[in-house]
């Protein structure tokens, strides 16, 4: 296949660099439609994303898409490994997650990297963080579409009716669930519920085996018993003490402050750039748009790292200027 004509005039370079642009926008902008709908499954809209890539590159014709993600695998007809393939990573909160890879089924001119270029490079790591998102935004549309099944379900019946939307968090996300279980037994705590301390000695042990060792050395970390976490016990006091909705209501909004929380630690991050910080403001926005509802400390936390990012450290400032910062 011929190569591309070389334009060797300022302005012909000018106009080449310009097309190549325009393709990448419009490439990226493809993506973005795509995965922008909630109603396509993952695996229509992986497919559609591998078909819409070929075109942003340089050459098209002989360019291959391939996404990875779990045990599947979604690319082009008629893909094989080359020794030209530009990859990146898809992460999801800070977990890999998947690959994306182009590449060229000829071998062509050496540019910046390989036979891709610097703008190429930039836009698959763009459309990585894309899928990294929307994978994100399918997790949370699932867990939420679950939890309303599971407490519309539920909703007629007044004993342990908190049970099926707690059980159906430990079976889709065992890490979370456990998080959120560690947090009741400390809200507990804190909140002085008969029966708190006691069960949080049953997890971490108790405290006078701790005084028993020799104080010149660092104390050995506890064993968690996380089996009473597993078995909701911590879910279990809550509902005698603070009731069934009371217990459900901090579960969620757990549960929505964790999948945000990606948003206060780049704000809380000197070395964060503002692409950063601008892309989880972003992704923030969609979660909201997506329904999420945040208490109004962890809203009014992210006003304050806001504040102290984009504008001053001044607690007489922040103390005001925090009423009058939207966040959605």
């Amino acid at each position: 296949m011929p190569n591309p004509p070389n334009h060797t005039g300022p302005a012909d370079k000018l106009i080449a660099s310009l097309q190549e642009r325009a393709k990448e926008l419009n490439c990226l902008y493809e993506v973005e439609q795509i995965l922008a709908r909630l109603d396509l499954p993952l695996v229509d809209a992986f497919q559609q994303v591998v078909e819409v890539i070929p075109p942003g590159w340089q050459y098209p014709d002989i360019c291959r898409a391939m996404i990875e993600y779990g045990e599947e695998v979604y690319t082009n007809e008629g893909f094989r490994p080359t020794p030209w393939v530009q990859s990146r990573d898809i992460v999801v909160q800070d977990n890999v997650v998947g690959r994306l890879s182009v590449w060229y089924a000829e071998e062509r001119p050496k540019e910046d990297s390989g036979p891709f270029l610097n703008e190429e490079e930039r836009l698959i790591r763009t459309i990585a963080e894309r899928l990294g998102h929307s994978i994100l935004f399918h997790r949370m549309y699932e867990t939420r579409q679950h939890w309303e099944s599971a407490s519309r379900e539920l909703e007629a019946e007044k004993e342990d009716r908190w049970r099926g939307p707690i059980e159906l968090l430990r079976r889709s996300d065992r890490e979370l669930y456990l998080r959120i279980a560690r947090k009741m037994v400390n809200h507990l705590v804190w909140a002085g519920v008969e029966g708190g301390k006691e069960l949080l000695q049953e997890i971490y042990g108790s405290a006078d085996e701790d005084e028993r060792q020799d104080p010149n050395y660092p104390a050995r970390p506890r064993a968690i018993n996380e089996q009473i976490l597993l078995d909701a016990k911590p879910f279990e006091l809550a509902e005698n003490y603070l009731g069934t909705d009371a217990t459900l209501a901090l579960t969620r909004d757990w549960v929505m402050e964790d999948k945000a929380s990606f948003l206060p630690a780049v704000l809380s991050n000197p070395r964060s750039s503002l692409t950063e910080v601008g892309g989880a403001v972003r992704r923030f926005h969609h979660l909201l748009a997506d329904g999420a509802e945040l208490s109004p400390a962890a809203l009014n936390g992210i006003r304050v790292g806001l504040i102290r990012r984009f504008l001053t450290d001044q607690l007489d400032f922040i103390s005001v200027a925090k009423e009058y910062i939207q966040t959605e």
